[in-house]
């Protein structure tokens, strides 16, 4: 099974526009590693969006920005990663493929092209962009309806 990283921080809403972007890629096969807030992992997480994680804010992520050789290979060996992170000088990419990540997607975590935001992320990820991504619910878990009428 291929293996993908996510790197996905910022607010609620634009951690809610990546879930298009796990479901896909797990659509497509593979397991993937969520890279974000400990709080928005815990909103999917009974949703089996993520086959791991790993806390944004964690010292062990930090480090990725630092000479040293952080203890993340487990995550990043053999992954391609989606990098939703401002990366201008390249120290996450270079510090990734040191890691042993297969490629790196760096991808505009908000989009101001058509089409909407959540499709222009799966684009921009060389993926399929169907329109109905926007219409879909990519939260797995059940929807219980209770009868209100009196």
């Amino acid at each position: 099974m291929s293996r993908a990283v996510v790197i996905r921080s910022g607010g609620l809403g634009d951690f809610l526009l990546t879930l298009p972007l796990l479901a896909r890629l797990q659509a497509d096969g593979r397991a993937v590693h969520l890279v974000t807030r400990h709080a928005w992992h815990q909103l999917i997480a009974l949703d089996g969006l993520a086959d791991g994680f790993t806390d944004i804010d964690s010292a062990r992520i930090a480090s990725l920005w630092s000479n040293a050789i952080p203890d993340l290979a487990t995550e990043f060996a053999d992954a391609e990663v989606f990098c939703l992170l401002p990366d201008p000088d390249g120290t996450l990419q270079r510090a990734v493929c040191r890691l042993g990540a297969t490629a790196f997607h760096r991808i505009d975590a908000r989009p101001t092209a058509p089409p909407h935001a959540a499709r222009r992320i799966l684009l921009d990820s060389g993926l399929p962009a169907d329109p109905s991504v926007l219409t879909t619910s990519h939260l797995r878990r059940p929807v219980h309806l209770e009868d209100h009428t009196t």
